[in-house]
Formats: structure tokens, C-alpha cells, sequence
């Protein structure tokens, strides 16, 4: 299990030196803090989403 781990830790080293994935790190982890920011707001105001189908039995 630890050789395991220890391989995908080498993977993604070698990857991230990569300036092409750099790029796309940058935007995943932009994502990332939309949607903890959308997440907190949703939060904040206890916005109900919209549910598909009927209601049945909500207290």
C-alpha cells in the first residue's frame, strides 16, 4: 500500500513539472475557490434549491 502511494506521489511530482498541466492546476484550483465561495453564500442565505417531482410528506 505505501509502495502504492508512493508511486502516485513520484506521478504527480513528475507531472506537475510539466508546463502545460500548470495551467490547468491554475484553473482547477480557481474552480475550487468558486465553489467554496458559491458553497459559503448558499450557506449564509439558506437558499432552498429547486427539487424535481412532487413533495411528499416534508415536515
Amino acid at each position: 500500500m505505501k509502495s502504492l502511494l508512493f508511486f502516485f506521489f513520484i506521478v504527480l511530482s513528475v507531472l506537475s513539472h510539466y508546463p502545460f498541466l500548470s495551467d490547468k492546476w491554475e484553473e482547477i484550483e480557481l474552480f475550487q475557490e468558486e465553489t467554496e465561495q458559491l458553497e459559503k453564500t448558499v450557506r449564509e442565505k439558506n437558499f432552498r434549491l429547486p427539487v424535481e417531482g412532487p413533495l411528499i410528506f416534508r415536515k
